[in-house]
């Protein structure tokens, strides 16, 4: 077990990644957002190429840099049985989340999403026996609050909260910490790569049962800007972002990560400051500034 200053530097880089995975995903929000204002897809079409493109990558990526450990998954029953399960895991957390944001609205979606860091604190709590920590108690109710000033502005009214919105929403969030749970033994025995690669991969397999990729690719028009998105997409919002959220995960505690992870939402306003024009209200800079203050508490109280 790691001490002292190693302890230190694993959790300052698993921080570090997690900042860089939340970045990420923000910049996604924005061009998943410019591609559906654009009519370019529909949100299982997105979902569905996004994870075959990616999981190609990935895999090409993996081959590239670690062959050896690309293929010890086709070596061992219990690690392809496991990073399958991982891949369906993938599409299920894109599945339910999109369906809560369908009957809901993507504030409601995020705020549901805060929620991961507790349901993760339950788990372990439960299952692992891992106690809960008041900082980390306090640190949710700053994160979650921030998310929802930031989502909302302030004015509550612009969540809906419907069955279907509820069901889903809490469904998104138990799938995204079983993610995020689920492969981290997998991933001490074959490395984040091999494990993200062919998750997914596989994800994107499963993707497939929905939507024809092949359809939706000839029926897109794929103009600059949608490539441009698109591009991102897969890139940075997938396979940069993926990668480092694991690798974090197995540097840190789950908890911790998820409750940096909340930084989302606030990279995602601000580049849509940046890129969209839009603007930042007086309560949002408020959310901005609890969600900040959570990243800085959690990291500072490792130190």
């Amino acid at each position: 077990m790691l001490s002292g200053a190693p302890m230190q530097s694993a959790f300052l880089l698993g921080s570090a990644l997690s900042i860089v995975a939340s970045l990420c995903w923000g910049g996604l929000a924005v061009a998943v957002q410019h591609l559906f204002q654009t009519g370019a897809f529909e949100p299982l079409e997105l979902s569905c190429l996004r994870l075959i493109a990616s999981g190609v990558g990935f895999v090409l990526i993996g081959y590239a840099i670690r062959a050896k450990n690309m293929n010890s998954i086709f070596r061992s029953w219990r690690d392809f049985r496991e990073i399958a399960v991982s891949g369906v895991l993938v599409y299920l957390a894109h599945l339910t989340f999109f369906l809560a944001v369908y009957y809901s609205n993507a504030g409601t979606g995020a705020i549901f999403l805060s929620f991961t860091p507790l349901i993760t604190a339950a788990w372990l709590a439960l299952a692992e026996k891992t106690p809960f920590r008041l900082l980390e108690v306090f640190c949710f109710v700053l994160a979650a609050g921030g998310v929802a000033l930031i989502v909302t502005d302030g004015d509550f009214t612009t969540l809906k909260f419907s069955p279907y919105s509820i069901f889903w929403g809490i469904a998104a969030a138990f799938v995204a910490v079983a993610y995020a749970l689920y492969p981290r033994k997998t991933m001490m025995r074959l490395g984040v790569t091999a494990v993200v690669s062919w998750s997914i991969f596989f994800g994107g397999i499963a993707s497939m049962a929905l939507v024809n990729p092949v359809a939706v690719a000839r029926a897109v028009q794929w103009s600059g800007s949608v490539v441009f998105d698109f591009t991102y997409i897969v890139l940075f919002g997938t396979i940069v972002a993926f990668w480092c959220y694991l690798k974090s995960l197995s540097l840190i505690s789950p908890v911790a990560v998820g409750l940096i992870v909340c930084l989302e939402p606030t990279s995602a306003f601000f580049f849509s400051i940046l890129i969209l024009g839009e603007t930042l209200g007086a309560v949002q800079f408020a959310g901005v500034a609890m969600v900040l203050s959570n990243v800085v508490i959690i990291t500072l109280a490792r130190r």
